[in-house]
């Protein structure tokens, strides 16, 4: 008998941008090749990014006009889909809020329909996910006086109630200032009525979770952000303090250290020690404990010439800026960060034929690698301990097409990372 020829997947004439839907998206199937999922959108996506490590290969696509409209994201692994994510035409229609005690009456057999007529009050379609173990809807209800939210996730279909997340929205926080002094008289395994006492004055209760009896909460004091004032962060379970956070009034650093006098740097040095080889004093960022031993107490310094409310969500740090941070455990250095935002990274721009050239398990430190891109690589960020270190060397810009490598402390390549942003 001949082996019958297999039927070719048709070629799609048109390429990202393009119009999507959701019963389009409802075809893709796990396991999908990108030429088979090309095919069932009669669109060539738009390759997104691809990041592959040791133990994974993976690939973004995207589909659609733009991310106001109906999206589409594709995830592959060594070439198969393994993810698929639909966005809705986006709406900024706020929703209406159950009440309360209906959402706690709310059980994990209703389908969307019911609780919507039950309520009546319609929620925000988010978004779809499937994935090879799960796949679900997102619905999102708010009030708009009071900014409380109501995530319910559903089945694909809507059918069952899978999961609930009822959110109140943020309190304000406006207290006394928590002190440096007072932070270091209170201890973990104090009482809320002992800490409230050493603080100065009541935390304001900002989260609470009770678990099989448990009472899990947390109290913060000083303002909504430290840019002015300290701003504490301290965690209770039945009513015993569980661990405590301080973190500091923003502040410059005094000088911007070289990475070589980084580099210098010992381990388990003490703040001192490590202030002279850097020349000048470090901001002191946050102080952390959940022991009731001081030499578990955590202490992290900076070295910047920023204020953090220069930082926007995507960022670290802001452009063109380089900072050092010191962590030190019990007065002892044990890890060090360097990170450097200085954009572009480079002057040639990366590409996915160079990009699949990098070989990983490979040195680093050889022309073929340090010039993958067409021009050397500049050294991004690196973190280091007494037990190893990694270090990311990038070409690019973030805000367009981007690359990176991270190498190991032996010097071998152990990730590769590229993504572009779809013209506007």
């Amino acid at each position: 008998t001949p082996t019958p020829t297999p039927t070719p997947t048709p070629t799609p004439t048109q390429s990202a941008p393009c119009q999507v839907s959701l019963e389009q998206w409802k075809q893709l199937a796990m396991d999908d090749s990108i030429e088979q999922t090309n095919s069932k959108l009669n669109c060539n996506g738009f390759f997104s990014s691809a990041n592959t490590d040791i133990s994974s290969q993976t690939e973004t696509y995207l589909w659609g006009n733009n991310l106001d409209e109906p999206t589409i994201l594709v995830q592959t692994n060594q070439g198969k889909l393994v993810y698929k994510m639909y966005f809705p035409l986006k709406t900024h229609t706020s929703s209406c809020m159950p009440e309360k005690k209906f959402i706690d009456q709310l059980n994990f057999e209703q389908t969307l329909d019911d609780i919507e007529k039950q309520s009546s009050c319609r929620g925000i379609y988010q978004y779809s996910i499937v994935t090879k173990d799960r796949s679900i809807s997102s619905y999102l209800w708010q009030d708009k006086n009071s900014q409380d939210t109501l995530t319910i996730i559903f089945d694909q279909d809507n059918n069952k109630l899978l999961e609930k997340y009822y959110n109140k929205a943020a309190p304000t926080i406006n207290t006394c200032i928590p002190l440096h002094t007072n932070w270091e008289s209170i201890t973990v395994n104090d009482a809320y009525e002992d800490v409230k006492t050493k603080m100065g004055c009541d935390g304001i209760l900002t989260s609470t979770q009770d678990y099989n009896g448990i009472s899990n909460t947390i109290r913060e004091w000083g303002q909504q952000d430290n840019s002015t004032l300290n701003h504490a962060t301290l965690a209770f379970r039945n009513n015993l303090l569980v661990s405590k956070t301080l973190v500091f009034k923003d502040a410059l650093s005094a000088c911007i250290p070289t990475f070589e006098q980084l580099q210098e740097l010992k381990f388990d040095s003490s703040y001192e020690e490590a202030q002279s080889t850097m020349k000048c004093s470090g901001v002191l960022q946050m102080l952390y404990n959940a022991s009731e031993k001081e030499d578990q107490e955590q202490s992290l310094y900076t070295w910047k010439d920023f204020f953090s409310k220069d930082v926007n969500d995507t960022e670290d740090i802001p452009l063109g800026a380089v900072t050092h941070q010191l962590l030190f455990v019990g007065g002892k250095l044990k890890t060090k960060s360097y990170v450097n935002n200085v954009q572009p990274y480079s002057n040639c721009m990366p590409t996915k034929v160079r990009f699949d050239q990098i070989n990983l398990r490979e040195d680093w430190n050889i022309d073929k690698n340090v010039n993958a891109m067409g021009c050397p690589a500049v050294l991004s960020s690196v973190s280091q301990s007494a037990t190893g270190s990694q270090k990311q060397y990038s070409w690019g810009a973030t805000a367009s097409t981007y690359a990176y490598v991270t190498v190991d402390s032996d010097g071998k390549i152990v990730q590769k990372y590229i993504s572009f942003t779809p013209s506007k």
